[in-house]
C-alpha cells in the first residue's frame, strides 16, 4: 500500500509541476478567458484530460513498446497554429462589425444559452485534450504505466492535471473581469499561436 501511495503522490507532483506554464495551461486560460461559461470550460477540459490520460495509460498496458507518439506534436501543433490564425481572422472581422454583433447577441438572449454551454464543453474537451495529446506529461504517464501500477499512475496524473486546469480556469476568469472582451479575443489568438509553436518545438524527426 505504501508503494502504491508513493506512485500516486510522485505522479501527482510531477504532473502538477510539469503542467504549470505548459501549453495545455495556456489553452485552458485562453478558453476560460473568452468564455461566458468558465465552469463548463472546466468540465469539458477535465473530461478531455481524463480521456486522453486514460487512452495513454490503456495503450501502455495493452500495446507496451508498440506505442508511438512521435508525430503527434507535429499534427496537434499545426492544428493549434491554424486555430490561432482563425482566431486572428475572427478578431479583425468582429472588430469591424462590433456594434452589429452586440445587437445580434442581445436579440438572441437566453435561447442560445444551452447550446453555448454544450459548445463550450465540446470545444474545451477537444482543444484541451488535443493540447495534452502527445505532451510530455502524457508520455510520462505512458512510460510510468509500463513499469508501475497503472491505476495509481492514472489517478495521480488525472488529479495533477485537474488541479492545474482548475487554477488555469480561475486565472482565465479573472482576466475576463479585468480585460475588455475585444482585447481578450486578440490575446486568445496569440496564446493559440504560442501553444502551437510550443507543441511543434517538441517534435523531433
Amino acid at each position: 500500500m505504501e508503494n502504491q501511495l508513493w506512485v500516486f503522490l510522485t505522479t501527482f507532483g510531477i504532473i502538477f509541476l510539469a503542467e504549470i506554464g505548459d501549453k495545455t495551461n495556456l489553452v485552458a486560460i485562453s478558453l476560460s478567458a473568452e468564455s461566458e461559461f468558465p465552469k463548463w470550460v472546466l468540465l469539458g477540459g477535465a473530461l478531455g484530460l481524463g480521456f486522453i490520460s486514460g487512452i495513454g495509460v490503456l495503450f501502455a498496458v495493452i500495446l507496451g513498446d508498440m506505442v508511438n507518439v512521435k508525430f503527434i506534436p507535429l499534427i496537434s501543433g499545426s492544428l493549434f497554429l491554424l486555430l490561432g490564425i482563425w482566431e486572428l481572422k475572427e478578431y479583425f472581422s468582429n472588430h469591424k462589425n462590433e456594434q452589429d454583433e452586440r445587437e445580434n447577441t442581445e436579440d438572441l438572449g437566453s435561447q442560445v444559452v444551452q447550446t453555448s454551454r454544450l459548445r463550450t464543453v465540446l470545444r474545451s474537451f477537444s482543444l484541451i485534450g488535443l493540447a495534452e495529446f502527445g505532451d510530455k506529461s502524457q508520455l510520462f504517464l505512458i512510460t510510468s504505466a509500463l513499469s508501475l501500477n497503472p491505476f495509481f499512475v492514472l489517478l495521480g496524473g488525472i488529479l495533477g492535471l485537474f488541479s492545474v486546469l482548475t487554477l488555469s480556469v480561475i486565472f482565465g476568469k479573472e482576466l475576463q473581469k479585468r480585460i475588455p472582451r475585444h482585447k481578450l479575443e486578440l490575446i486568445v489568438a496569440v496564446l493559440f499561436l504560442l501553444s502551437g509553436l510550443l507543441i511543434l518545438s517538441e517534435f523531433r524527426f
